[in-house]
């Protein structure tokens, strides 16, 4: 029993090299079929995110415009709104957003009048912001002619990168859509 036990284990051959190619070969072509979706579904849940960040950042500073708008100066504590009446973007403006909910974000906040950042239209950012450590959402407040009511009319998320920040998403907060770069926000008060 031992000798055909024996024999019957040294007499059994393994794969040949034509039935490993073709199974390799198999398996190549459904990584290959199976990557590019994953790469994709990485790729939406990342303009998702990059897009989620952009409507959080804008829903508080509509809060805080519209407590501009009813005549605050100072919100949360913070005078936002100048003696000469404008107001503080870079400064308390945007130390009033961060307040709200977003000083463990893993990105920072910015703010702009979009008279004064081109609208957003570029997708760009001044070189003096390469030196943030974080993502970027750079957020584009508008105003009416009369220069007395305020509104956030969208934000850009920005991705830091090797090469500096790179323009991910640029989102319309009137629409509630994401748009392309090239496209200017859209004015509620037009």
């Amino acid at each position: 029993m031992k000798k055909v036990w024996r024999k019957t284990i040294l007499n059994k051959k393994g794969f040949t090299l034509v039935e490993l190619i073709v199974a390799i070969a198999i398996i190549a072509i459904l990584s290959s079929v199976v990557m590019p979706s994953m790469s994709s579904v990485n790729n939406r849940q990342l303009q998702e995110q990059y897009r989620q960040a952009c409507i959080s950042v804008l829903d508080n500073a509509e809060i805080i415009t519209e407590a501009i708008n009813g005549g605050s100066k100072k919100v949360s504590g913070f005078q936002v709104v100048k003696t000469d009446g404008t107001i503080d973007y870079n400064g308390e403006f945007k130390n009033c957003l961060k307040l709200e909910n977003f000083n463990g974000a893993d990105y920072d906040i910015i703010c702009f009048n979009v008279t004064s950042a081109n609208n957003g239209s570029t997708g760009t950012l001044p070189a003096s912001y390469s030196f943030f450590t974080k993502d970027i959402v750079a957020v584009y407040i508008c105003n009416n002619a009369y220069k007395d009511k305020y509104y956030p009319c969208g934000a850009i998320y920005f991705k830091k990168d090797s090469a500096g920040m790179i323009a991910m998403l640029k989102y319309d907060y009137v629409d509630g859509t994401p748009i392309s770069m090239k496209s200017p926000f859209k004015n509620p008060y037009n």
